[in-house]
């Protein structure tokens, strides 16, 4: 059960974490479109947030 929960949750946050933001080349900030305005994350608590969470993901795996 705490394995399955641990893929459930970590894959996502892995996910986001590692990819990083997926803006369109040449378009600033202000002119992009969202249905949801995403957090205002820095990029290296993203990756480490997405580290740890590959790691608990690879343990529910595992």
């Amino acid at each position: 059960m705490a394995a399955g929960a641990a893929l459930v949750g970590g894959v996502p946050v892995a996910a986001w974490g590692l990819m990083g933001q997926q803006n369109h080349d040449g378009l600033p900030a202000s002119e992009l479109d969202y249905a949801f305005q995403p957090w205002d994350i820095g990029d290296g608590v993203a990756a480490v947030a997405g580290g740890l969470a590959l790691v608990l993901a690879a343990a529910g795996a595992a």
